[in-house]
């Protein structure tokens, strides 16, 4: 019975059967593709909202959030849906890379593409998960709008504050809060 569920849960997780790219490849070759003139922050706000509230609603991205968990001792399933992640993280890696470059914002040292690409993958994972489980307290997370900004898209505001530098010093995230964080503000 565990490997039927086990092979159910690969089959349900790696089947391409959709009719349109899932979210978030969708929408990282639309930050990829975002014009000269755009807002880079509304942009950001609008693909973190987006991004959310899509995968919120897609089952398969219910099944990776809670199943994938479940694999973790079946190398082979582990492996057959980790692999669809890495082609996900692939889009954002090179959606990052393109808008670094678009806005000639460059990221801190230590970080890459990739770097951030894992790490929002994990915040999105982790807010999908509490959003389920504590909805009321999460409602926060769901929506920007009327001069707010959704919890979601100020957390993914405040990690690019972190890995961004964008005032060209070199620092690594730890030491620029160091000095900023030890420096007398009189």
């Amino acid at each position: 019975m565990t490997a039927f569920r086990s092979d159910a849960a690969v089959w349900a997780l790696t089947r391409r059967d959709r009719a349109e790219q899932p979210p978030p490849i969708r929408l990282a070759a639309a930050l990829e593709g975002l014009g000269g003139g755009a807002d880079p922050v509304d942009a950001t706000v609008r693909t973190a909202d987006t991004l959310l509230r899509e995968l919120a609603a897609d089952p398969r991205s219910y099944l990776i959030t809670h199943l994938t968990p479940l694999l973790s001792g079946d190398g082979d399933a582990a492996g057959a849906v980790a692999e669809g992640l890495r082609a996900e993280q692939h889009h954002w890696s090179a959606a990052y890379g393109a808008l670094m470059d678009l806005t000639g914002a460059p990221l801190r040292a230590g970080w890459t593409p990739h770097r951030v690409a894992l790490t929002l993958q994990a915040m999105v994972s982790g807010f999908l998960v509490h959003q389920r489980v504590q909805p009321a307290d999460y409602e926060c997370a769901r929506t920007s709008g009327h001069g707010k900004v959704s919890l979601f898209a100020d957390s993914v505001l405040a990690f690019l504050c972190g890995v961004l530098d964008l005032d060209r010093d070199g620092h690594p995230p730890h030491e620029a809060l160091r000095r900023k964080w030890t420096t007398p503000h009189g």
